[in-house]
Order: structure tokens, then C-alpha cells, then sequence
């Protein structure tokens, strides 16, 4: 699933193609992508409005439009966007077309179909789904505020970096990366972290997150930017996807268990602290 850097990269490449479009024409595909309207609400909703912004909220992209409009659309696993001037180039899985008035197309392409588009105006955006309920972006972090919500429950520090009710965007591959950089094992207690390891945690959060987004995010299995333009930081992961490789550090081999229904990544050595207490 793209998380945060991903989506951050498909957003900077949007704004590059679609700012300041109008919407002339929706054709929809795929009824089910579409989550609280049907598909003739949703192309009445959109149609002559224009492109005023496109911004994320964690993994959530959100195009804002005129007349107080939003457009939300969450990638999942296979999402993607592509731009073209010629309707009749489609690809398979292209499910949703916008027609803009610049004579570019923007195709929404979802092999497995899980994606989903909502459409809000802007006195009901964060008050209903899908962004009622998500927790604080990267950048917005208090830790002390952050560290008092978790510090008297007993929650696997993994399971807690996934949770988007506390930090939005964090996804498996990026959770990994950043107890690897954190050295602390995945199965480690909130309630058993001090408040300066915690603190090293969320450093260590953006650090990743901010180095992914820079590389444009990691293409390993589905994600692909704009016009299926790949990432770089899958060329810099320490345990992810490495199971019984070499750790770069200490040369033990990288294991894998799943924590929350997903699997995990860890460097047995070098994440060792309170391992076998905390599993």
C-alpha cells in the first residue's frame, strides 16, 4: 500500500499537471470506487468545478475545488494515476476519467480494486468519513502530548506507528525502517519506553519518512508515481523485505514475523533490546 512518502510524491506530481483544471467530463467505470454517492451524484458534484489545490492528509489525497467542493481519493494497494491528451488510450484497470479543459485526461488505474473516492464539502471534510477520525500529520508532532496518550498502554511500538489514529502515513515498510534506525525491537510496550527513546522514535519517523519522500517513495511490488514513474528508496532499505540477508550493521540475518497482521522486518542483534521479554 503507498504510505505517506508515496502519496506525497503522486500529490507534488498532480499539482504539476492538473492545478488550475476544470473538470469538463467524469466517466466512471467502476461504481464500487465510489463510496458515498453514486456515479451520476459524483460527476454532477465534480463536473465545471476547478482544481483550486491538491494537497494529502496522510495517505489521503485530496483535490480542493471550487464552490467549497472535495474530491478524496485513497490509493490502498494498487492505485495509481496516469495523465494523457487521447481518451481512447486507456489501459486495463483504468476505471475512472476525469476530462479537463487543458485536453489532458487523468485516468485512475486500480488493478485490484481498492481504492475509493469520496466527495465532501468543506463543513463536513474533517467531521465525517474517511478523515473524521485520523490522528496528527508527521510535521504537527508533540511528543510530550503524543507520549502521554500511549505511555500507560501496553501496545506493541509497531502496532502503535501503524495505528493512523495516532500518526498519519506510516505504513509497514516505513515502520520497519524506523525501529531498525531506532534500534528497538517491534514487540517493545509503549508503557515500557522512556519519554528520550520515544522522543528518538518520532525523530527517527521523519527522518525516514522525509528521506522516502525525497527518493519518490519505494516502488517494490505496486506503487508507481505519476505515469508509472518508479521510487528510488527501495535501494536504501535496511530490513525490510531482506529476510535472512545480512544486516548492514552487524551482519546478523534479518528475520521476519508478523506483529498486527503484518509482517515484520528486524535486525535480531541490533533491535535486541528487551527482545525476548517483549515478544
Amino acid at each position: 500500500m503507498p504510505e505517506l512518502p508515496e502519496v506525497k510524491t503522486v500529490v507534488k506530481a498532480l499539482k504539476s499537471n492538473v492545478l488550475n483544471s476544470t473538470i469538463t467530463n467524469v466517466i466512471v467505470k467502476l461504481d464500487k470506487l465510489i463510496k458515498n454517492a453514486t456515479p451520476s451524484e459524483f460527476k454532477n458534484y465534480l463536473l465545471n468545478e476547478k482544481i483550486l489545490d491538491v494537497h494529502n492528509v496522510g495517505k489521503n489525497i485530496i483535490y480542493k475545488l471550487t464552490n467549497n467542493k472535495n474530491l478524496i481519493s485513497h490509493l490502498r494497494m494498487t492505485g495509481k494515476y496516469f495523465t494523457g491528451s487521447n481518451i481512447n488510450n486507456t489501459r486495463k484497470h483504468d476505471y475512472i476519467i476525469f476530462e479537463l479543459n487543458n485536453q489532458i485526461f487523468l485516468f485512475y488505474n486500480d488493478s485490484r480494486q481498492f481504492g475509493t473516492f469520496h466527495i465532501k464539502d468543506d463543513n463536513e471534510l474533517f467531521s465525517t468519513k474517511p478523515l473524521n477520525k485520523l490522528g496528527i500529520e508527521v510535521d504537527s508532532i508533540d511528543p510530550k502530548n503524543l507520549y502521554d496518550l500511549v505511555r500507560n498502554k501496553s501496545i506493541p511500538i509497531k502496532s502503535f506507528l501503524l495505528d493512523q489514529s495516532y500518526i498519519l502515513g506510516i505504513g509497514n515498510i516505513y515502520a520497519n525502517e524506523i525501529l531498525f534506525l531506532s534500534k528497538i525491537s517491534p514487540w517493545t510496550k509503549t508503557n515500557k519506553i522512556p519519554y528520550e527513546k520515544f522522543v528518538e522514535i518520532l525523530s527517527n519517523t521523519k527522518i525516514i519518512l522525509d528521506k522516502a519522500t525525497e527518493l519518490g517513495g519505494s516502488t517494490i511490488v505496486d506503487f508507481s508515481g505519476l505515469n508509472g514513474a518508479e521510487g528510488q528508496f527501495q535501494n536504501y532499505l535496511q530490513v525490510h523485505m531482506r529476510t535472512n540477508l545480512p544486516c548492514n550493521k552487524c551482519s546478523a540475518l534479518i528475520q521476519q514475523e508478523f506483529i498486527a497482521q503484518r509482517m515484520t522486518y528486524y535486525c535480531p542483534v541490533c533491535q535486541k533490546e528487551n527482545y525476548e521479554q517483549e515478544k
